[in-house]
């Protein structure tokens, strides 16, 4: 059967996962990200090196839920800041399922998280 727009508008396709988090004293929810969301997540990174700095505290700032699914920071900057602060081994664990969740490719991170090298050789002054 075809669907209609009514009903592709209407699905729910979020995805919501537990995860264990022992070093936080229990466990959060990630949820998938919508298409326009993740396209937000590069864009609020994009050209500022102290935001591609915090491109993992972002993601799972965007990423992470309650049981519902209702975002638990709903101040984007400020959920990446507080995240930032935490232990980094376990935000990279956290980080990582939020990119499995997501399925956001290797690629989509290297764009993400920097080019670092082509910015600097950009800026460098050429002999």
């Amino acid at each position: 059967m075809s669907l209609t727009a009514e009903q592709i508008d209407q699905a729910t396709d979020i995805r919501i996962e537990k995860i264990s988090v022992p070093e936080w004293g229990g466990h959060v929810y990630l949820r998938t990200l919508s298409a326009r969301q993740v396209i937000e997540w590069q864009q609020s990174i994009d050209d500022d090196k102290a935001k591609k700095a915090s491109f993992r505290e972002r993601l799972v700032a965007m990423a992470i839920c309650n049981e519902g699914g209702i975002p638990l920071y709903a101040d984007l900057v400020d959920g990446a800041d507080r995240l930032g602060k935490r232990n980094n081994t376990v935000l990279h664990r956290v980080f990582t399922k939020a990119v499995e969740v997501n399925r956001i490719n290797d690629m989509s991170i290297a764009d993400v998280a920097g080019n670092s090298d082509a910015t600097q050789s950009d800026s460098s002054p050429s002999d």
